[in-house]
């Protein structure tokens, strides 16, 4: 593949303006059809033409996760509620900051977690024992972010990138859609006016 430069990518745009077609233009500057989209889709975002990033390796993050307990669980629940209103349910494993198993030599109690939903009127529903499907894209938003950690500064940076910026092929490829476009879309219309007004809130 040939590197591209600033005066290629603002020809790519002008040509897909004037209606040239993705295949095309990818073919006649030597890259890929899908870095052309991403400069057009980046163009259509933005208005402004892509940047091209400074030559060197990205600089190394420092990102810390905190403990998987219950009470750092929770606290992330309160800031995704906060932003995004109150789920009617939330999927989880079995793991004990989720749920209180029961085993021979107690019975099931109720963990801070269960007890945080119920109090909040949130459904808690369980993945299936040994089924590791169930979460499969949220393993596979971990196995991404094991490989991409390096190029983002903090974990917030990377959730929004595989959010709000990167489509993904599971939705609607042919819109380049993402994760956050697909939630509104699938939003009843009521919802989406509501989420709409807790956005132009803050």
């Amino acid at each position: 593949m040939v590197k591209l430069n600033e005066r290629k990518i603002r020809w790519i745009i002008q040509q897909k303006l004037g209606g040239s077609g993705t295949g095309e233009l990818a073919l006649i500057q030597h890259v890929s059809r899908r870095r052309v989209e991403q400069l057009w889709q980046a163009y259509r975002r933005t208005g402004v033409l892509p940047a091209l990033k400074k030559p060197g390796r990205p600089r190394k993050a420092t990102i810390s996760l905190q403990d998987a307990t219950a009470e750092h669980i929770i606290r992330v629940l309160k800031q995704a509620i906060d932003k995004y209103g109150r789920p009617r349910e939330v999927l989880t494993d079995r793991g004990s900051q989720f749920y209180a198993n029961e085993s021979e030599r107690r019975e099931k109690g109720i963990s801070q977690f269960e007890r945080y939903l119920s109090d909040n009127g949130i459904k808690h529903v369980l993945c299936h024992v040994n089924h590791p499907q169930t979460n499969g894209k949220l393993e596979r938003f971990y196995g991404v972010y094991e490989q991409k950690r390096h190029q983002f500064r903090s974990i917030d940076e990377y959730v929004h990138w595989h959010n709000e910026i990167k489509p993904h092929l599971s939705l609607n490829i042919e819109a380049l859609e993402t994760p956050i476009q697909a939630f509104h879309r699938k939003l009843p219309l009521q919802k989406t006016e509501a989420t709409q007004t807790i956005q132009d809130a803050k």
